[in-house]
């Protein structure tokens, strides 16, 4: 499963001005309860709880936050990219201005999906067109490209 079977146009935002990862945060939780209204405080919680438990950024300006939900049937995500990067504390130091928040059942479920989009992350080509989409339809068919 890859991030586009994840993920939909309306759960991406390009651009975003905000300056700290809490933010970001906040935002994706926000995005994921879209068709789920009264369950963005709870995302938020869980990804903030997962985030404590050490940095989600997984180099070249990308984070992933993630976590497992009750309730949730299957796993979703939602994007954003940032017009300034923000600290994520990284192994690399490298600011992040992609950040990516996945959901996936509490029970029943697994986080292996984060494998393949992580896999995806680290394509030099699909970094750059996430990078230079204009619109969330444009992010949304970068992420259709073949591996």
């Amino acid at each position: 499963m890859s991030l586009y079977d994840l993920i939909t146009a309306d759960r991406i935002r390009l651009g975003v001005s905000i300056s700290a990862q809490d933010d970001a945060i906040r935002l994706l939780a926000d995005l994921l309860a879209a068709d789920k209204p009264g369950s963005a405080a709870e995302f938020y919680e869980a990804l903030v709880s997962r985030e404590q438990l050490g940095s989600t950024a997984i180099g070249k300006g990308v984070a992933l936050p993630h976590a497992m939900i009750d309730g949730a049937i299957r796993p979703i995500a939602a994007m954003i990219t940032l017009r300034k990067p923000v600290d994520f504390e990284a192994n690399d130091d490298v600011p992040v201005d992609i950040v990516i928040g996945v959901l996936a059942p509490a029970h029943g479920g697994d986080l292996s999906v984060l494998g393949q989009i992580v896999k995806d992350l680290r394509k030099e080509e699909i970094l750059r067109g996430i990078r230079t989409a204009r619109t969330a339809a444009d992010a949304y068919a970068v992420l259709q490209a073949p591996s």
